[in-house]
């Protein structure tokens, strides 16, 4: 939507992603997205693009699926670059052993953990019909595609 763009942008110096809003005015000026509490502009070390099912239950009311044994794609940017990845709600050995839950973890095409850059992650949902395009000049951008959300018919 044009009134809630954001970006993210790799300093080499810091190792982290600074991240960057919009000013909701249509104009698509963005600004550094700073922490309320130090005024510093939000960094992180990991940002992770997560395709998942949306499943409407209400007008503008959604349910994202992320259930015990859900796995999808995911895009991993880490140390100035991208990988494509999956992510799993799969239950692994500790959790089967265990009986807890743990949250979803990352893993490459072959099933293998994915190492995170260590410090602060942030995660993008998305739907499985947004798209994640390679500009081929070390930017990547992805189009949200919203679920159908008709509105609520009253009934009579």
């Amino acid at each position: 939507h044009a009134y809630t763009q954001s970006a993210w942008q790799y300093d080499p110096v810091s190792e982290t992603y600074l991240r960057w809003t919009d000013l909701a005015d249509g104009t698509g000026t963005l600004i550094p997205a700073t922490d309320r509490l130090t005024q510093r502009q939000m960094a992180f070390e990991n940002v992770i693009v997560v395709f998942a099912e949306h499943h409407r239950y209400r007008h503008n009311q959604l349910e994202i699926d992320f259930r015990i044994g859900q796995k999808g794609l995911a895009y991993l940017f880490r140390n100035g670059q991208a990988f494509k990845i999956n992510w799993s709600t799969e239950n692994r050995e500790w959790e089967k052993r265990t009986g807890l839950v743990r949250p979803m973890h990352f893993v490459d095409a072959q099933g293998n953990p994915v190492a995170l850059h260590p410090g602060r992650t942030w995660i993008h949902i998305i739907t499985p019909f947004s798209i994640v395009t390679d500009k081929r000049d070390g930017n990547w951008l992805v189009n949200f595609v919203q679920p159908y959300d008709p509105e609520d018919t009253p009934v009579p």
